[in-house]
């Protein structure tokens, strides 16, 4: 039928990034991987049906953006606080938020953040020794 059901993956029209449960990077590929269905309607775990992938696009680009900013910034050396500070997605936050303050604070509470704190966790996760 064209249709995807996505659960959390997809949210409309702001991220839902959770910084202790998250994989930004993993998604990015996910979203690739559920775009190639080649569905015409998307069922997002929030917000209204999405018709086309322009949602579904716009989310993972600011994946990309959020991933890039903040490899650079762990290669610089800050910490999780600094970079989330340094990373901006305010063009991101204005197509998703536009000028809406609840949405302008959701995307606060849930999007840049999260995002860049979740991708500190798997980086920390990933070099603590397994006993």
């Amino acid at each position: 039928e064209g249709i995807a059901a996505t659960g959390d993956l997809l949210v409309a029209p702001v991220p839902l990034i959770g910084g202790d449960q998250s994989y930004v990077e993993e998604w990015i590929g996910t979203f690739d991987r559920l775009r190639a269905l080649g569905a015409t309607t998307y069922l997002p775990g929030h917000g209204a049906v999405q018709k086309g992938d322009a949602q579904l696009l716009l989310y993972r680009d600011f994946l990309l953006s959020v991933v890039e900013q903040t490899r650079a910034a762990m290669a610089k050396g800050l910490t999780a606080e600094e970079a989330a500070g340094a990373v901006d997605v305010a063009s991101y936050r204005d197509r998703m938020a536009g000028d809406s303050p609840v949405l302008r604070m959701l995307f606060a509470n849930w999007g840049r953040v999260p995002a860049v704190t979740a991708l500190y966790r798997v980086r920390d996760e990933a070099q603590t020794p397994k006993p």
